[in-house]
């Protein structure tokens, strides 16, 4: 089963979760050939009690929302043309749906603090 999970650093927004799935939903069927059908996506919210570090300096939930993205990809379903695109389109589309929903956001505030990463499973 494709699968799909972001993990998301910032106060809890509710719009997020249902955006951020229509966006890597979609990118992974065009770009890495998912069966939509099939394709999982699970999002996490960093608990209260979690901190995020970049630099060896704590991020601020409230002023650095920040997530991390990854993609299981099985049996190289998709090229590396097309991984790249994956990559490329789901962090340009998420950050501006984070510049959105956080007002005052803008990236790359601290530069590659947000990532999209694809797995491959043989």
């Amino acid at each position: 089963m494709p699968f799909i999970s972001i993990d998301i650093y910032a106060q809890f927004e509710p719009k997020l979760p249902e955006l951020a799935v229509a966006i890597l939903h979609s990118n992974a069927v065009q770009h890495l050939h998912f069966d939509p059908g099939l394709t999982t996506v699970r999002i996490c919210f960093a608990s209260a009690d979690e901190q995020w570090f970049q630099n060896m300096r704590s991020l601020d939930r409230v002023k650095e929302p920040t997530f991390h993205a990854k993609a299981i990809v099985g049996n190289k379903t998709a090229s590396n043309l097309d991984v790249t695109y994956f990559i490329i389109e789901s962090r340009r589309s998420l950050e501006q749906i984070f510049a959105q929903l956080y007002p005052g956001t803008t990236y790359p505030q601290i530069p590659n603090r947000n990532k999209v990463t694809v797995i491959e499973m043989p």
